[in-house]
């Protein structure tokens, strides 16, 4: 069976990382008894860029970003964002933080609102690893981007 394209373009774009002496390729999801023994995988440091559930306005209503932080903090991920528009999330207890210092400090950006503000080649250029879950960085070739 094959891969749709996009997925396999993905995965091909996917580091493989290894931990201690075991190689770890993409797949579809994580499992096994070790990670809820061993929290080290998943204390990442996050930053969700935009948190709006639309570009160009700071309406958080029903944000599927929201969503993403709340299961992000849940498996144990040091989540920080940066959006324009909204200035706090009161519910989280989070400010928006400045951005170039927080993508400096950031293993991974999550493009999660794709406001017209954002320089999409200035955050790839400066972030460790970057996900663009809403295509704004598909026209840029990086080998820290991973487009979904």
């Amino acid at each position: 069976m094959r891969l749709n394209p996009l997925v396999s373009r993905v995965k091909r774009r996917t580091p493989i990382r290894t931990f201690g002496f075991m190689r770890f390729d993409p797949g579809p999801g994580m499992g096994g008894h070790c990670l809820p023994i061993d929290p080290f995988y998943l204390g990442s440091k996050i930053l969700m860029l935009g948190v709006s559930y639309k570009a160009g306005i700071g309406d958080i209503r029903e944000s599927p970003a929201l969503e993403v932080i709340d299961h992000l903090i849940e498996l144990g991920g040091e989540v920080s964002y940066h959006d324009p528009f909204v200035p706090r999330l009161r519910g989280l207890n989070l400010g928006s933080a400045e951005l170039a210092p927080a993508l400096a400090d950031a293993d991974i950006a999550v493009i999660a609102t794709a406001h017209p503000q954002f320089d999409y080649e200035e955050i790839v250029a400066s972030a460790e690893r970057v996900v663009d879950l809403r295509g704004v960085a598909r026209h840029l070739e990086a080998d820290n981007l991973v487009l979904l």
